[in-house]
């Protein structure tokens, strides 16, 4: 199986950047947003990037791995905590990625005011 080093940035910069905002909290309010359609827009260019990294390579050896540190290691035994994207993983990180940009950058207005009113 192949290995990829971008693998860890598809959780490592959304991880990051809600742990920022978390804590950042008020403060982040003129900004966070701003930061948060930048991320977005970055995990979805490596989800890009990988994609069409994936389309190149033969069906049989489109999946990739990234080693993340080994969780169990007794005597000949390892476990290794590791990624592995294949070609339905790349689907949703397309398909979450894309949905993410374009709900945070819409105005305020029409995330809050629907164009319908329910009346029952």
């Amino acid at each position: 199986m192949l290995t990829s080093a971008n693998l860890v940035w598809l959780i490592a910069l959304p991880l990051f950047s809600s742990a920022i905002l978390l804590l950042a909290g008020k403060r982040s309010n003129s900004w966070g947003h701003v930061m948060a359609t930048i991320v977005s827009a970055c995990t979805f260019t490596v989800g890009v990037i990988e994609f069409f990294a994936m389309q190149g390579r033969a069906e049989e050896s489109r999946a990739v791995t990234q080693k993340l540190f080994t969780w169990i290691s007794v005597g000949s035994f390892n476990v290794d905590a590791s990624l592995l994207l294949d070609q339905l993983s790349i689907c949703f990180v397309l398909l979450f990625n894309t949905e993410l940009p374009i709900t945070t950058g819409a105005p305020a207005s029409i995330l809050v005011d629907p164009p319908f009113r329910l009346i029952m």
